[in-house]
């Protein structure tokens, strides 16, 4: 598929290998059994449909960075105010008595100070409190862990054998498309990327060798219309 790829878009236009954790372990298997799979991430052309998804932040995390509260009890960390580029002149002045170059303009910097953002060391030099309400989480990395394959006994499952979970189309659909976008799967299977397209707005294409591959995506889009229209949702033909 790889190599298919590079002829089709180009080598240069492989932007990343995902790799999706399906399950934690197993205990059969020769050599190393298989708990993975391989999402190839290419595009057609230097400009991409891309929306940053975030995840939630770790528990271990919140915990040892957002130490600080204000009386409130609204928590925050601390972050630096310096540019990690110091060839930005027009970003360096003096500062309470500390020349630096700095993250933002004397404006901001002043309405910073005066909104109570900026808090001072010891030694004068200013700190940003970043609030953790204010958080979108952690951008979302190359290794997928936190979505599980589709359980026999939920709700999506069509009994197909190579069916993925809504969870991982839903991810990939809203990173790489927005509304009205036209989404093609030309390996449908259980029609996963279909349902998923519809559900969000989506137009779709889904195409498939298999008799089966086709009868199921086709009863899954009519099941999607039925609970659309039961919910009060639009829902199309």
């Amino acid at each position: 598929v790889r190599a298919t790829l590079d002829e089709v878009f180009g080598r240069s236009r492989s932007l990343r290998e995902i790799i999706w954790k399906r399950v934690s372990s197993r205990s059969h298997g020769d050599y190393y059994p298989a708990t993975h799979d391989s999402i190839l991430f290419y595009s057609k052309t230097e400009r991409v449909a891309w929306n940053q998804i975030y995840e939630p932040l770790d528990e271990d995390y919140v915990a040892s960075k957002y130490r600080h509260a204000d009386p409130d009890g609204r928590r925050y960390r601390k972050d630096n105010c310096l540019n990690q580029n110091p060839d930005r002149p027009n970003l360096t002045f003096d500062w309470h008595g500390h020349t630096r170059t700095w993250r933002w303009t004397k404006e901001k910097m002043q309405a910073l100070h005066e909104a109570g953002r900026l808090i001072y060391t010891k030694t004068g030099i200013p700190e940003y409190k970043r609030y953790l309400d204010e958080s979108e989480g952690v951008a979302l990395q190359s290794v997928w862990a936190d979505i599980n394959p589709v359980n026999s006994q939920a709700r999506e499952d069509t009994d197909y054998p190579t069916q993925k979970p809504e969870a991982l189309l839903e991810r990939i659909l809203k990173a790489s498309s927005n509304e009205g976008d036209l989404v093609a799967d030309f390996f449908c299977g259980s029609g996963t990327t279909a349902a998923v397209a519809e559900k969000l707005g989506r137009r779709w294409i889904a195409t498939d060798l298999g008799k089966f591959g086709i009868h199921t995506t086709r009863k899954r889009l009519i099941q999607v219309q039925r609970e659309r229209e039961k919910a009060g949702q639009s829902f199309r033909a």
